[in-house]
């Protein structure tokens, strides 16, 4: 749903091929991908469960689902307890591992991997983030490395923040 992303997917593939919008919605005939990408998307629809099995209906045979998602079994879950930045009032459900793997069998899919995901980001749009999601001991610490690192704040790095990323193929 985000106009950014979106925008740039229409520049790079052209508009008769990206849809904007919900899946519920989408234009395109069902079995027509060989592979969907669910970026912290799941954590966000209000039944996670028909949203796989609605992708998996505009899959091939074969075809994949990679998943990124907040992970309630991560070790930065597990430090920050009730503090975890991913705790926020828009995500609708929590995953880890076990429940992914549960709903990937009820749904109809095959799990070909489950490992902690890595993203690649700025110091300047971690402060950012921490700015809308404030935590209590991260933002400011944060605040204080952005003016220490002021010349850095745009190189590019990956961090794990407590996510897991998932692949899996339609059975």
């Amino acid at each position: 749903l985000s106009e950014y992303s979106g925008k740039l997917a229409i520049e790079k593939f052209g508009a008769d091929r990206i849809h904007l919008g919900t899946l519920e919605t989408a234009p395109f005939p069902k079995r027509s991908f060989r592979a969907i990408a669910m970026s912290d998307l799941l954590e966000h629809v209000p039944d996670p469960v028909a949203t796989l099995r609605l992708a998996r209906d505009f899959l091939e045979e074969g075809g994949v689902v990679q998943i990124v998602t907040p992970d309630t079994g991560s070790f930065s879950r597990k430090c920050m307890g009730s503090t975890w930045t991913q705790y926020k009032a828009e995500h609708l459900s929590y995953w880890n591992a076990h429940v992914l793997r549960s709903a990937a069998k009820e749904t109809g899919y095959r799990v070909l991997s489950v490992r902690p995901a890595r993203k690649v980001m700025t110091l300047r749009y971690l402060n950012a983030q921490l700015a809308v999601y404030s935590h209590p001991v991260l933002t400011p610490l944060f605040r204080i490395g952005e003016i220490a690192l002021r010349p850095l704040q745009d190189c590019h790095f990956q961090l794990c923040l407590g996510e897991m990323a998932a692949l899996l193929e339609k059975a």
